[in-house]
């Protein structure tokens, strides 16, 4: 096994915390980290870190910035951006689900396959599967980002490893997300336009 080179303390990967290169590292560890290169136990934990960096580290300026214009407590800009986090992660799990099964377009698909790239669908199927299977999609994958192997059957072949309902993951994240956020905002007339906006994203990506 060769182990990947992301921050890790005792075996387990960290986040050093805040900064402005958020965003690049994340995309970084995009570009960088295998999926051969993973024990099962630890894809769920890089995927979602490389979503929050990458993704959800936008979303969360984004939102905290619209609540402190608008003149928010700042217990409340916490929970804003804590949930704008967890949009832009549910975001990338979309589109890392759109790109195994072709609805993200034929230029997109799998090209994350063909890189070996650590995605969700990845976690969800290690997740979902006996060790044995696993490994033997994880040893195909490994293959494929070296030039060998049969992306559209890989593809095929991780996309029905996830069930008969892909994108249950998604809707439960994001209907979770929603939920903090209605806990913490009380009621308030623009979360029914959000809740719809949140559809319309989720079926985007059908």
């Amino acid at each position: 096994m060769v182990w990947p080179r992301w921050p890790r303390r005792d075996s387990q990967i960290v986040d050093p915390g805040p900064g402005g290169c958020r965003c690049h590292e994340g995309q970084a560890l995009d570009l960088t980290a295998r999926i051969g290169d993973l024990h099962p136990a630890e894809v769920r934990a890089l995927v979602r870190l490389i979503s929050a960096w990458k993704t959800g580290s936008l979303m969360a300026l984004a939102a905290g910035l619209g609540a402190a214009a608008a003149g928010a407590a700042a217990d409340l800009i916490v929970a804003v951006r804590t949930f704008g986090e967890r949009v832009g992660i549910g975001l990338q799990m979309q589109n890392d689900l759109s790109e195994l099964t072709g609805a993200a377009g034929p230029i997109k698909h799998p090209e994350d396959l063909i890189h070996g790239r650590v995605t969700w669908p990845w976690a969800w199927a290690a997740e979902r599967l006996p060790a044995w299977a696993f490994d033997a999609l994880q040893v195909r994958g490994a293959k494929l980002s070296d030039g060998a192997g049969d992306a559209a059957a890989l593809a095929r072949d991780l996309r029905d490893a996830l069930g008969p309902d892909p994108r249950r993951p998604v809707r439960e994240w994001l209907s979770s997300a929603f939920g903090d956020l209605q806990a913490a905002v009380g009621a308030h007339p623009a979360l029914a336009k959000l809740e719809a906006e949140l559809f319309r994203l989720e079926t985007r990506y059908a």
